[in-house]
């Protein structure tokens, strides 16, 4: 419910002016990945209430995980959510030409927000633990064939 909260406030933006959504997600990505120093200083001060709260409430959220665990999400997540949204055109493009989907950016970002938090609602060292159980691949004879998943491969996972 924490990351689905955030869903409306970034649709918003398209009220406020064409493509809002998009140019903030775009400028968040372009901030994410530059120098944060500033800007991490600028949303203390401006957001710090807000981002306390936010804080507070996710680590309630998640009281089975360390709080060092929170943080490697948060930023794991934060990662995901800014190249999706960064690649969004291209990703309902493929999404399209590849499953016949259509792609919005709303249900974009319903999407990521699904995956973000199932990574919170996982148990501390889950994966670490299963890596080990892991089938074994053989190699991709190209760079292509290394981000191909065949239908049987997904039926098989």
């Amino acid at each position: 419910a924490l990351f689905e909260a955030m869903v409306e406030p970034i649709l918003m933006l398209d009220r406020v002016r064409p493509h809002g959504t998009r140019t903030f997600v775009q400028l968040f990505a372009k901030a994410y990945y530059e120098s944060q120093g500033h800007l991490r200083k600028y949303i203390k001060v401006r957001y710090g209430d807000v981002m306390w709260r936010f804080n507070t409430t996710l680590f309630a959220t998640v009281p089975h995980l360390p709080k060092s665990e929170v943080f490697w999400r948060w930023h794991f997540a934060l990662g995901s959510c800014v190249f999706t949204m960064a690649s969004g055109r291209a990703l309902s493009d493929i999404a399209a030409a590849d499953f016949g989907q259509k792609m919005d950016i709303a249900e974009l970002i319903r999407r990521i927000i699904e995956f973000v938090a199932a990574g919170f609602a996982a148990p501390s060292g889950a994966m670490l633990t299963n890596l080990s159980t892991l089938p074994s691949s053989r190699a991709a004879s190209s760079p292509e064939e290394s981000f191909a998943i065949e239908p049987q491969e997904v039926a098989n996972s």
